[in-house]
């Protein structure tokens, strides 16, 4: 029951997230941090990405640092839920899409707080 209404939860504020990414991502500059999946060196930004999959969808995932079998699958499932390519690699538009997911969720402005938009490739 708790498992589905999260999961029913974090579709609805993931979806509405998608839409605006779909809007947005064409406009802006590209930050210039690398892809970011298995034996990636960012240790920061796995870290917001870990952090992010822990607030959006209640994932578990240590933060750590480090981009793990954990984390690469949470990456896999957050892709195929907003229907992006599937590779299990952080880049541009996976980390725009979280970027949205968590401000979403929370109010504009947390992503940044947390100091991962210049850690996380995004299009912005």
């Amino acid at each position: 029951m708790k498992s589905t209404t999260i999961r029913r939860s974090t579709t609805s504020v993931l979806s509405a997230a998608a839409i605006v990414v779909g809007v947005l991502a064409g406009t802006a500059q590209a930050n210039n941090v690398g892809n970011i999946g298995v034996g990636s060196g960012n240790t920061a930004g796995v870290k917001c990405i870990q952090k992010s999959y822990n607030y959006i969808a209640n994932r578990g995932l240590a933060v750590d640092g480090i981009y793990g079998n954990a984390t690469k699958q949470a990456t896999i499932d957050f892709q195929r839920l907003f229907k992006l390519g599937v590779d299990g690699i952080v880049g541009k538009q996976t980390g725009d899409t979280l970027w949205w997911a968590v401000n979403y969720k929370a109010g504009w402005g947390l992503y940044e707080n947390w100091g991962c938009q210049s850690k996380v490739p995004n299009s912005r």
